[in-house]
């Protein structure tokens, strides 16, 4: 078996395992604590179902969705992407001879970036997530209009599943202030050795680290500390 550190999750070599003392020294974070052979896997208390998550269970599958509804939110992307469109296609009338023909082309991206905001901004208003776990099958989809991050793959392939945390650090304009969103991502660690996002961008811990125990739970999964995780 492999003596994790407690503090970081980093596997600790066997060279710095006193197993007189029973006490290990991790390697990674300078961490020291004590271990036993025979420990029980770790186990996080139990996290009440967050609202916004939905449950039904199929047969032997269990069934979350999660709505992105955010009116808020959605009204102003809608609101952003209709006065940079505006401004795009103000340009687009105003390039109406041949010779202005470059300035169009210099324009399509600032157009598909306007595009791309829009069709964000329906999704916030439509859009679920919607992900199936049985011991034969985890699938994740966001619809009914596409969107990245689908996941289809075999459970038998996972060896852990842990949430961890991105911060975002927005900068204010004509100003020295600065702030920071979080976002939590549902990650899995698979059996050799790669690691899979199964759900991004969770605006609530609590929503990613209750899916992590579901997930625990319908697989059969221990609860092991992973490096990096968001605790």
């Amino acid at each position: 078996m492999q003596i994790v550190c407690e503090s970081c999750g980093a596997v600790v070599p066997a060279d710095n395992l006193n197993l007189e003392r029973m006490v290990a020294k991790c390697v990674a974070c300078d961490a020291v604590f004590a271990f036993q052979v025979d420990a029980a896997p770790r186990r996080r208390e139990n996290i009440a179902r967050p609202e916004k998550l939905q449950v039904e269970r199929r047969g032997d599958e269990t069934v979350v969705r999660r709505s992105w509804r955010s009116p808020l939110a959605g009204a102003f992307l809608l609101l952003f992407a209709a006065m940079w469109n505006g401004i795009v296609w103000t340009g687009y009338v105003m390039t109406g001879d041949d010779q202005s023909m470059i300035f169009r082309w210099f324009l399509i991206p600032f157009q598909l970036i306007g595009f791309g905001v829009a069709y964000f901004a329906l999704a916030v208003f439509v859009n679920t997530t919607t992900l199936t776990v049985s011991r034969r099958r985890l699938v994740v989809r966001h619809g009914p209009l596409p969107f990245p991050g689908n996941v289809d793959m075999d459970p038998g392939d996972i060896e852990q599943v842990f949430v961890d945390e991105q911060l975002n650090v927005h900068r204010h304009e004509n100003s020295s202030s600065s702030s920071v969103s979080r976002s939590y991502r549902l990650q899995a660690r698979l059996k050799d050795g790669t690691k899979k996002t199964l759900i991004r961008a969770l605006p609530d811990a609590d929503e990613a680290l209750w899916l992590e125990q579901l997930l625990k739970d319908e697989l059969g999964i221990a609860d092991r500390p992973v490096r990096g995780e968001y605790r």
